[in-house]
This record gives C-alpha cells, sequence and structure tokens, in this order.
C-alpha cells in the first residue's frame, strides 16, 4: 500500500515536471516569436538577411539577383520587405568561422578566418576559397565611422575581380565621402599621369555573414610583390632564415631615433627593398609598440616600416642613415647634402615624387603630406633610389573636409605645397623650389593631367554616379543614421554636383599659376 501511494506520488510529481518544462519552452517559443527573428532568404546558394531599422525590412540583392529568384516564403515575414536590387557590380559574400565579426569589431588589429567568394556582375564566379583572414583597417575612420573598412587576406597571390596580384586587398567603406568616389577618381588622375605601381579599384556590394554591409571599394593593400611595387623582397629572404613566430623571440634593438631588433643572422644585401610609410608623431607614437621597426629623422619626420616588418640592426640603420641623407638634401637650398656632397636627385626618384605631390595638390587632399604616404626602395645593386608609390586616403579631399580640419571652409584655391596643415611634411614645399621637381611636376599636369581633368568633371563623374546610383541608395538606407548624423547624403545629385565645382575651381585656379605664368 505504501508503495502504490509513493508510486502515485512520484508519478504526480512527474507530470508537474512535464507540465512546466512544457509552459517553460511554450514561454520561450512566445517570447521569440515576439521579438521579430531575424529572417533570411537564399540568392544563388548565398545567405541574405533581413535588414530591420526604424519599423521598416528591408531586403538588399546584389546585382546578378532577381526579385523572383528569392526562395523564401514571404508569409512568414511579420511585415512585407521592402526590395532593393544593385546594378552592373559585383559582390563578395563573406562568411567567418564564428559566423560572426565581433572579434574584430572589438580591435582593428583583431583576425577572423572563413571563406570568400566574388561574384562578377553578371552571377558568375570570379574568386571562390579560402579567406586567410579579415581585420579591421583605418585609424580615424575605424574609431569614428559605423561603416568600418577592412582588410582581406586570400593566402595566395591572387588578382581579385582582375586587380594585381597579391595576398591583401582592403575594402574600403568610404563613410565619410557622400559621392563614394574620390579614392577611384585620385586613382584615374594617377594613371593618367602614368605613375608607378598604381592600380584601380573596383567597386562592390560587400555582405558579411549575410548580413548586407554596403557599397565597398575593392583595391590591392600597396605591398611588394611582383604585380605590386616589383622590387626586391628583403622580408621573402628572412622568412627563410626565421618563422615570423621567430622574430619576437629575440631583443629589440633601440636608439631614441629608431626601433629595430637584434637578429642572428642576415640576408645578403640589407640595401634593399624597403617599403615605409610616413606617419605623424603623434599617430607613430601612439602605435609605436604595436609597429615592430620604424624610425625618426633629424627633421622630425617619422617611418613606420612596412616590409621587412622585423628590421635587423643593420637594416634598421641603413634605411635610417639613408632617408636622413635624403633628407639633409631636399632641405637644402641648393639641393646638396654638404655632409656626402650629394644632390638631391641622387637619393629620391625626382619623378615620382613630382607626380605623387601633383595628384595630391590638385586634389587638396588633407592627408597628403601627413600620413598614409608608402615610400620604397629598391637594392642599391638595381639602382634603387626612394621612390613614392601610389597614393592613398582620398576620401578627405577634393572639398570634402571635416570640421576640425584646417581645409573645411576652403574652396579650390590655394597652394598647399602639402604643407597647410598640422603635422605636414616639409620635404614638399622645399622640393617646389627645385627646378626638376618643378619641371616633372608642371609639365605632367600641362600635358597629361589637365585635359584628363575636364573629362573627369564633363563626364567620367555622371558615369560613376550612374554606375553606383542603385548601390548608393541600398548603402544610405544600410547607414542611414550614420548618414544623417554627419549630414551624408551618399549618391545624392547635390553631392557630385559640389564636387564638380570643386574640381572646377581648383583647375582654374591651378592654370594661373601653372599655364598662364
Amino acid at each position: 500500500m505504501n508503495n502504490r501511494k509513493w508510486n502515485i506520488n512520484k508519478a504526480i510529481k512527474l507530470l508537474l515536471m512535464c507540465i512546466i518544462t512544457f509552459l517553460i519552452i511554450l514561454k520561450i517559443v512566445i517570447e521569440a516569436k515576439n521579438t521579430s527573428p531575424v529572417f533570411e532568404i537564399k540568392v544563388a546558394g548565398e545567405k541574405i538577411r533581413l535588414f530591420e531599422e526604424d519599423d521598416k525590412s528591408y531586403i538588399f540583392l546584389p546585382s546578378f539577383a532577381k526579385e523572383e529568384d528569392i526562395k523564401a516564403d514571404k508569409g512568414i515575414w511579420e511585415k512585407e520587405p521592402e526590395i532593393y536590387a544593385s546594378n552592373n557590380l559585383p559582390a563578395i559574400f563573406i562568411s567567418t568561422a564564428s559566423g560572426n565579426m565581433e572579434a574584430v569589431y572589438e580591435s582593428a588589429h583583431k583576425k577572423e578566418s572563413g571563406k570568400i567568394h566574388i561574384y562578377n556582375e553578371d552571377g558568375s564566379t570570379d574568386y571562390f576559397g579560402s579567406l586567410k583572414y579579415i581585420k579591421g583597417r583605418g585609424n580615424y575612420s575605424w574609431n569614428n565611422w559605423e561603416k568600418k573598412s577592412f582588410t582581406i587576406n586570400v593566402g595566395n597571390s591572387t588578382g581579385l575581380l582582375g586587380l594585381p596580384a597579391g595576398g591583401s586587398f582592403a575594402l574600403i567603406a568610404n563613410a565619410s565621402d557622400n559621392t563614394l568616389i574620390r579614392n577611384e577618381l585620385a586613382r584615374q588622375m594617377e594613371s593618367a599621369i602614368s605613375m608607378e605601381s598604381v592600380s584601380l579599384g573596383r567597386f562592390t556590394d560587400l555582405y558579411i555573414n549575410g548580413e548586407y554591409m554596403g557599397n565597398y571599394y575593392l583595391c590591392p593593400i600597396i605591398s611588394i610583390g611582383e604585380e605590386r611595387i616589383n622590387i626586391r623582397n628583403i622580408e621573402k629572404e628572412m622568412d627563410k632564415l626565421y618563422s615570423k613566430s621567430d622574430y619576437t623571440g629575440f631583443p629589440v634593438y633601440e636608439t631614441p631615433y629608431m626601433k629595430g631588433w637584434n637578429l642572428k643572422e642576415e640576408v645578403s644585401d640589407y640595401t634593399g627593398g624597403y617599403l615605409i610609410e610616413r606617419e605623424f608623431e603623434g599617430r607613430y607614437r601612439l602605435e609605436y609598440e604595436t609597429n615592430p621597426s620604424g624610425f625618426e629623422t633629424e627633421n622630425g619626420e617619422f617611418f613606420v616600416i612596412k616590409s621587412p616588418s622585423y628590421c635587423s640592426k643593420k637594416q634598421i640603420n641603413y634605411i635610417y642613415d639613408y632617408v636622413n641623407e635624403a633628407e639633409k638634401a631636399i632641405l637644402a637650398k641648393d639641393g646638396v647634402n654638404k655632409e656626402t656632397g650629394k644632390s638631391y636627385k641622387d637619393y629620391i626618384d625626382v619623378k615620382s615624387f613630382a607626380l605623387w605631390y601633383l595628384v595630391g595638390e590638385v586634389t587638396k587632399n588633407y592627408d597628403a603630406g601627413v600620413s598614409s604616404a608608402y615610400f620604397y626602395k629598391d637594392s642599391e645593386l638595381n639602382g634603387g633610389k626612394l621612390k613614392l608609390a601610389s597614393g592613398w586616403d582620398y576620401d578627405m579631399s577634393m572639398g570634402n573636409y571635416l570640421g576640425w580640419m584646417e581645409y573645411s571652409d576652403e574652396d579650390g584655391t590655394g597652394l598647399t605645397k602639402l604643407n597647410a596643415v598640422m603635422s605636414s611634411s616639409n620635404w614638399y614645399s622645399a622640393l617646389y623650389d627645385k627646378e626638376d621637381f618643378y619641371e616633372y611636376a608642371i609639365t605632367a599636369y600641362r600635358e597629361e593631367l589637365r585635359e584628363y581633368m575636364d573629362y573627369l568633371i564633363d563626364e567620367e563623374i555622371d558615369k560613376l554616379k550612374e554606375k553606383l546610383a542603385s548601390s548608393a541608395i541600398m548603402d544610405g538606407i544600410r547607414w542611414k543614421n550614420m548618414y544623417e548624423r554627419d549630414g551624408q547624403l551618399p549618391g545624392s545629385d547635390r553631392a557630385y554636383e559640389e564636387l564638380k565645382l570643386f574640381l572646377r575651381t581648383r583647375i582654374e585656379f591651378l592654370d594661373k599659376i601653372w599655364i598662364t605664368e
């Protein structure tokens, strides 16, 4: 009898537990339903998530997709989504190993591996494979804009979308440029005057883990390689002596002006090639610990060594001495280093410096002479002089400046000599007074760039506007809050007309100085 009562009580308890469990599950289901779950569709096997904001739902489709291609049952959505499609642009789909971007957004230095599928405009595959990593890029832009730029590395020498082959590429957000095209225009100017190592980029629609990220500009990272900066690669030779994990096992070599590494073995020729980036002092000091190698010149120019990133004692002393000697010649009124007796023309490739200056001046680029300036030097066995690579970061140019910038209230007039803002270099103002430098720059303007500027203003800007129109609308909806906060109107008629007006004013001013002087 007691056993029977015990069994009944046990059964009642079990039943109550089942009822409670059922009620808990039911509650979770009801709560989940009320939280507006993220739905997704599939196009060509790719996941695209529904984007919701301000009580509205959106689907952003790549160029090759059609509305009828959507495989989802629209009946599952609580409200009918608005559907937008891009036009005439490739699309990049990235899926990270973790399925999210939390680690990447924590820091611009953190990386996430995954897979990447790049589609041409017609939906054919341009590239499919593993993604070695995606990471954040940028300094001010990374910290101040919700729409982030990224670096991607596919782990091998590949030319994505027809761009020069190499492992790493940049996905530029152009978040601060309401036309989205300033970086492209500057590269077209560089190409028009035949600068070395110039590559145009490709506008794309970017999707990460199914989420539409907006309109992005894919372009090669400035790096040493056969299809990029084709000079001797010291870093590749060093990697045969060391694995990268071994470098930090050696003690740091430091003086008040430079930072390198006390490495045991040395390559046979340490005179080149080098790739170095000019930075302003504040950022150089801030990132000193994270940059393996760098130096400060006697005149107060700051350089981060991009390749080889871990410089030996001999290497860092060599490039430090070389740039210092070149600097003294550049700043000398007669262009001669009094200690060595060498001319500035013995140290630098004057033409590359002049052409780089020209594009920075015509665009009135805020960063020109301040940061994102990449110099390279081949081995002395190859006659290696210091050269300037193609430009970078032209979003803050051509009349587009932030309120705190010195250019913020200026029009297209004024000669900057790339020395008109805080922390800028004084090399170019000194070079401007050198006859050879001036002649290279002015001849290129008169004979190559001037006519091309008319084409850019009268035709190319409108062509790019039309090409990006659909994608710009999608980008504007996706990042609406950011654009509204900062007064941006991506792809608007007004934005393009203001750009044209600035450039027209700019060349009319420069014509008076360089053509009708």
